[in-house]
């Protein structure tokens, strides 16, 4: 849906301003469309761009939009944080706890209803966790503890790979599995299907932010 397309686009980026301790100020928006795409896409589309823009403050920079064969959309967002409030990637050090905020595999999940039918699930999860596919929410508390970091990334590349990214080369990591935050709906659903969704495959998916 538009709606959706919006809100992933801009998310994924709000999460990585966050992830750099810093807060949204602007962005800019270049639309590529073809004929697929009418008035009412284009409405529903802005309609969600401007819901987010007041829900986070922040404002249209500018930007283009033309005609092409296929749909494109491209965000650049634009944060701004004191010098010393900054995260770097990868500045982690030996020590150091690993943390994530919130639960992981929601969105892992949703894509996997979209795609696999023979999911044993309980229609009330259905929409739940579809939606958390679609219509992700980005953790915005970068800048407020910044201060508390030596190293950030959002999970949007998978929580093994973007942990990866913020290990140097002096570190490694000792993971305990059991203390990955997971829902207890997921659990549950993981537990029927275990034969179908493997837990290491959600932590190697992204869209968590």
């Amino acid at each position: 849906p538009p709606e959706s397309i919006a809100q992933k686009i801009m998310c994924a980026n709000l999460s990585d301003i966050s992830a750099m301790g810093a807060l949204p100020k602007t962005y800019t928006l270049n639309l590529s469309i073809n004929s697929t795409i009418d008035q009412m896409w284009l409405k529903k589309f802005t309609n969600r761009l401007s819901k987010i823009q007041k829900h986070y403050n922040m404002y249209l920079l500018g930007g283009d939009i033309s005609r092409s064969r296929e749909v494109s959309v491209t965000v650049t967002c634009f944060g701004e944080s004191k010098l010393k409030n900054i995260i770097k990637q990868n500045n982690s050090a030996p020590e150091d706890d690993i943390w994530v905020t919130g639960y992981l595999g929601n969105s892992y999940l949703g894509c996997k209803l979209l795609k696999n039918p023979k999911l044993k699930i309980e229609k009330k999860y259905f929409n739940k966790f579809k939606n958390f596919y679609l219509y992700p929410k980005p953790c915005m508390f970068g800048s407020k503890a910044s201060k508390y970091i030596n190293s950030a990334v959002d999970i949007s590349d998978g929580f093994y790979g973007d942990l990866q990214k913020i290990l140097n080369v002096k570190c490694g990591a000792k993971i305990f599995r059991d203390s990955i935050p997971i829902s207890v709906d997921l659990k549950k659903i993981l537990r029927d299907n275990h034969k179908i969704i493997k837990f290491s495959e959600l932590l190697s998916w992204g869209d968590d932010y």
